[in-house]
């Protein structure tokens, strides 16, 4: 598509240490706008829809006997209260004025009650949060049950780190415990910190991002798509009687918060239908405003011009380091860590994975192209899986929501590829992302 380009700073890395950026058309799983569901609607607060599909068998001879993993924490409820005083604050004063709908008068109603539910829970993970942890962690089992045999005696060591934050907290332990429901010969290390902020939170500690996040120039971009791309006109209708002083500027942002809050529900396993106030063409267009956003302060786009994504190289090379590691010394047979979507997303760019990667110039064709619910809903996950013959030669697929992908790197059996030339490719491209001061 005109205007669409592969992540810059990938293509830059292969240039500067003369790799292929790729090694055949990259397949992307992304669905046209106009079949975008409700569901998906509710972007990266979409609960984790796991998607079963018949897996590529790997080469003959090899068997797999390790995985490095990183999640996203599961559902959540609203990480604060502002979104609800915000948009509350909108609806007393219609009411003031005496022009608030019935089911203007409902909405407000509504969010007061779950204002109250929320309270001493903000940015919790939610019941649905916790059985998408163990979802997941069942699935790694049974996928692949020779990694966990206890057969392989001492061979059986998992180690996981999370953040400080509560939700990943919980989101790790809900994992690790079904896992060890499952295989109770598990030896699992668990910790979580700060200590651990600069592989999982790279988005806190980056100066220069911080910058872009505050001065970057995004915000007038994005503010200007809002402006032109909400449509309000069903919501004004829906809750307040014509007549309503309110700028249309607060009705944007009004209507946009109001949106968000309706996404999140299905995360605490709330139903309250607002299809009335959000028709799934409004529906659709409130999904783009809040997709760019995410592209923008956590994606490959042009303004961020690389940094947002760069960003996530210390992961990268954690991952190639307790890879190694694996490797080489018996005991280990995966690593696991908890962390969020301003990890994931940065990450899955970084890797190169097609969907999580393009560059796009017109952002009008964001939404077509870089999809967040796809890359980084609720319990997203990234897992590198290692399989080994009896000559000792390693390949590894990567998974992204545990579907296959493909990666910028030359193999003549993919989706698997041959753990040197994974190795050296990604190490490459950490080695040159350490040059920018910026990284750093």
């Amino acid at each position: 598509m005109k205007g669409i380009n592969i992540y810059l700073g990938v293509i830059l890395v292969c240039c500067l240490v003369g790799i292929p950026a790729y090694s055949q058309p990259l397949a992307q799983n992304n669905i046209p706008i106009e079949r975008i569901s409700r569901l998906q609607c509710s972007g990266t607060a979409m609960p984790y829809a796991y998607q079963p599909r018949k897996q590529s068998a790997p080469p003959a001879g090899y068997s797999p006997f390790y995985i490095n993993h990183v999640g996203r924490h599961g559902a959540r409820y609203l990480s604060s209260a502002s979104k609800i005083t915000q948009v509350l604050k909108i609806l007393h004063s219609a009411k003031q004025q005496n022009r608030l709908t019935a089911r203007g008068a409902e909405i407000d109603s509504f969010l007061t009650e779950l204002s109250v539910l929320s309270e001493d829970r903000w940015g919790e993970l939610t019941a649905l949060g916790k059985e998408e942890q163990r979802n997941i962690a069942r699935r790694m089992i049974t996928n692949y049950p020779a990694v966990f045999d206890p057969v392989r005696g001492d061979s059986m060591t998992i180690f996981s780190i999370s953040t400080n934050v509560h939700r990943c907290i919980e989101s790790m332990e809900s994992f690790i415990a079904e896992l060890k429901s499952l295989n109770p010969t598990l030896i699992i290390h668990s910790e979580s910190g700060t200590k651990f902020d600069s592989i999982l939170r790279f988005f806190d500690c980056n100066p220069a991002y911080n910058a872009y996040k505050e001065r970057g120039g995004w915000e007038n971009v994005y503010n200007s798509f809002v402006h032109q791309n909400s449509s309000v006109a069903q919501v004004q209708k829906s809750l307040f009687i014509p007549g309503f002083a309110v700028s249309n500027d607060s009705l944007i942002d009004f209507s946009n918060k109001l949106f968000q809050i309706y996404a999140i529900l299905p995360d605490m396993d709330i139903e309250f239908p607002m299809e009335d106030i959000f028709p799934i063409q409004d529906a659709r267009r409130f999904w783009e405003n809040n997709n760019l956003r995410q592209y923008l302060l956590k994606g490959p786009s042009t303004i961020g011009q690389g940094l947002p994504v760069d960003i996530a190289a210390p992961l990268l090379e954690d991952f190639l380091i307790t890879a190694q590691q694996a490797i080489e010394t018996d005991g280990i047979c995966a690593d696991i860590r908890f962390a969020h979507a301003e990890t994931l997303i940065p990450f899955a760019a970084l890797l190169g994975i097609p969907q999580a990667s393009a560059r796009i110039d017109n952002l009008r064709q964001v939404a077509a192209s870089w999809q967040d619910f796809g890359i980084a809903p609720m319990a997203a996950n990234i897992q590198w899986i290692f399989y080994r013959n009896d000559s000792n030669e390693i390949i590894v697929k990567v998974l992204l929501n545990e579907q296959e992908v493909f990666l910028p790197v030359t193999s003549d059996i993919q989706p698997y590829y041959r753990w040197k030339e994974l190795y050296t490719y990604y190490k490459r491209m950490v080695d040159a992302l350490y040059q920018k001061d910026r990284i750093r």
